[in-house]
C-alpha cells in the first residue's frame, strides 16, 4: 500500500467532511411544508447522506487491512486518547456555548448527564460511535482482515439485507421489523467498515469504472430524493425511512463515491496532493468545530435562496472551520483536543 494510494482516501475524507456540512446546512429546510425550499433540501440531502458512511470506509479501509492479532492495551492506548480527549473538549466547548444561549450556570452534575449520555448536537455523535467501534475493532479485525473477501461481502449483505426488508415491512405494514431481530445483529457502522476494506483492495475490472460508480451514485441518490418526496407527501411514511446510514440505497452511494475516488493517484510531490494531504489533516477539526462556525455565519447566510444556500454555507463554513482548526493546531497546549 502505497503513499500515493493513501492520498485517495485522503481526498475521500476532504469530501466527505464537506459533504457533512453541506447536508447539516441543508437539514433545516425539511421541516418546511413550502416546496420551494424543501424540494432543494431533499436534493442536497440525498446527495450528500452517505458522507458519514463513506468516513467509516475509510476507517476500514486503513484498520481492517492486517489479520495478526492485535495488542488490545498498545491498541487502546493509541487510539482511544485520540476520540475521548476531542469528545470531552469538545463537548465543554458546546456545553459552555449552550449555557451562554440560555442564559444558564455551568453545572458540573448537568454537564456529566449530557456527556454520558450523549445529548449533544452537531458531530460529538461520531466519536461516541468510533469509540465503541475502537473497542470492538481487536476483535473484529483477525475475522476480515485477511485476503478473502467472500466473507466480507457475505457479512455486508446480511445487514444491509436486513436494512432492506424493514424499509419493506415499514411500507407495507407500517411497523418497524422485529426489534429483536435487528438488535442481534451487528450494527450497520461495522458493516460499512468492512465494506470499506472489501472495496479499497478490489482488483475487479468492472469496480474500477469510474462511469459505472457515478452512475451507482446518482442512481440511487435520485431514488432516494423520491422516497423522500413520498415521505413529504405522505404522512404515514418516515422521512428516515429513506434519509438515514443503514439504508441499502446510501450504501450503494457510498460504496459508488467511494470506488469513484479510490484510485485517484497523483503524484505525491504534485501540489495538489501537497494541498489534499495538509486539509485531511485539518479534516477531524473541521468535522468537530463546524457546528461553531456555522452558528457564526447563520445571520450572514440567513435569507439567501434555497437553491444555493446549502452549499454556499456549506462551502464557507468548511473555510471557516479549517482555518480555525489550524489556529487551534498552531497552539501547542490546544494540540491535543484536535490530533
Amino acid at each position: 500500500m502505497t503513499r500515493n494510494r493513501l492520498l485517495s482516501l485522503d481526498l475521500l475524507r476532504c469530501l466527505s467532511i464537506l459533504a457533512v456540512i453541506i447536508l447539516h446546512s441543508a437539514l433545516y429546510l425539511l421541516p418546511s411544508s413550502d416546496r420551494a425550499e424543501y424540494l432543494p433540501a431533499l436534493i442536497y440531502c440525498a446527495l450528500c447522506i452517505s458522507c458519514v458512511p463513506v468516513l467509516f470506509m475509510i476507517s476500514g479501509a486503513l484498520m481492517l487491512t492486517d489479520a495478526r492479532p492485535v495488542n488490545i492495551a498498545a491498541f487502546y492506548r493509541k487510539r482511544l486518547p485520540k476520540i475521548l480527549i476531542p469528545l470531552l473538549a469538545w463537548s465543554l466547548i458546546y456545553y459552555i456555548i449552550y449555557c451562554f444561549q440560555e442564559h444558564s450556570v455551568f453545572d458540573l452534575i448537568t454537564f456529566s448527564k449530557r456527556f454520558f449520555a450523549g445529548l449533544w448536537s452537531g458531530p460529538l455523535w461520531f466519536l461516541y460511535m468510533m469509540a465503541g467501534i475502537s473497542l470492538m475493532l481487536p476483535f473484529v479485525r483477525p475475522v476480515f482482515g485477511g485476503e478473502t473477501q467472500k466473507i466480507s461481502l457475505l457479512f455486508v449483505a446480511i445487514i444491509f439485507g436486513a436494512q432492506a426488508l424493514q424499509i419493506i415491512t415499514q411500507l407495507l405494514f407500517g411497523q418497524n421489523l422485529n426489534t429483536y431481530f435487528v438488535g442481534a445483529l451487528f450494527p450497520f457502522s461495522m458493516a460499512y467498515l468492512v465494506l470499506g476494506n472489501a472495496l479499497f483492495r478490489t482488483n475487479s475490472a468492472l469496480l474500477k469504472k469510474r462511469i459505472t460508480a457515478a452512475t451507482l451514485f446518482f442512481l440511487c441518490a435520485a431514488l432516494v430524493t423520491l422516497g423522500g418526496l413520498l415521505a413529504k407527501t405522505h404522512a404515514s411514511v418516515p422521512l428516515t425511512l429513506f434519509y438515514n446510514h443503514p439504508n441499502p440505497l446510501v450504501m450503494l452511494m457510498g460504496a459508488g463515491a467511494f470506488l469513484f475516488f479510490k484510485d485517484w493517484n497523483p503524484p505525491a510531490t504534485s501540489k495538489r496532493a501537497r494541498f489534499v494531504m495538509w486539509l485531511s489533516g485539518l479534516s477531524y477539526g473541521v468535522f468537530l468545530s463546524h457546528v461553531l462556525v456555522w452558528m457564526l455565519l447563520a445571520r450572514v447566510l440567513t435569507g439567501m435562496s434555497p437553491l444555493v444556500e446549502p452549499l454556499v454555507g456549506g462551502i464557507a463554513t468548511f473555510i471557516g472551520a479549517a482555518l480555525l482548526t489550524w489556529a487551534i493546531k498552531s497552539v501547542p497546549g490546544l494540540r491535543r483536543i484536535i490530533p
